[in-house]
């Protein structure tokens, strides 16, 4: 058994490609893709990313979402504003 070569660090920035910036967009879609797992909406019943929902606060340690999408939301506030008057 050989014993096996250590690497320097200037050998690996050598061979890794080279690091370009992101910009903004593609910087959003990379965290949507992490951060946000697709959700479904329960009252249009679309599949929408988390980041269409309204936040509820933190249970046990994990982000609440509501059931609802901001649409279906903001809708259905409209609906109430209107009948209450």
């Amino acid at each position: 058994m050989t014993p096996s070569r250590l690497i320097t660090a200037t050998e690996i920035l050598a061979a890794s490609k080279p690091m370009r910036r992101m910009n903004r967009e593609e910087l959003r879609e990379q965290n949507r893709r992490w951060d946000d797992p697709p959700r479904k909406c329960s009252t249009c019943g679309r599949e929408k990313p988390a980041s269409e929902f309204y936040t509820e606060g933190v249970h046990n340690g994990r982000q609440m979402y509501s059931y609802s999408c901001k649409p279906c939301v903001r809708t259905a506030m409209a609906i109430r504003r209107l009948h209450v008057r």
